[in-house]
């Protein structure tokens, strides 16, 4: 599901990320966080607002990092 998310509109993803996000059971499989953060790069880029939403879903520690990392150097420090 991940992966195919990659390969929908943006605007798209964010329902479907927010939940696969939930899982924190994910957090220690070797490839579903680079997956999910693959899928959600261009969202987070892109739509800042959403991104801290989808940021408050998150359960994956890994991914969470992603998102603040880009949210701090892309999107929200050029407001």
């Amino acid at each position: 599901m991940a992966s195919v998310l990659q390969r929908q509109p943006v605007e798209r993803r964010w329902d479907t990320l927010t939940a696969l996000l939930q899982h924190a059971g994910d957090a220690g499989d070797h490839n579903l966080p680079a997956l999910y953060w693959s899928a959600a790069e261009g969202g987070v880029a892109t739509d800042p607002d959403r991104a801290l939403t989808l940021l408050r879903a998150c359960r994956i520690p890994k991914v969470r990092e992603f998102i603040v990392r880009r949210l701090a150097t892309g999107s929200l420090a050029a407001r």
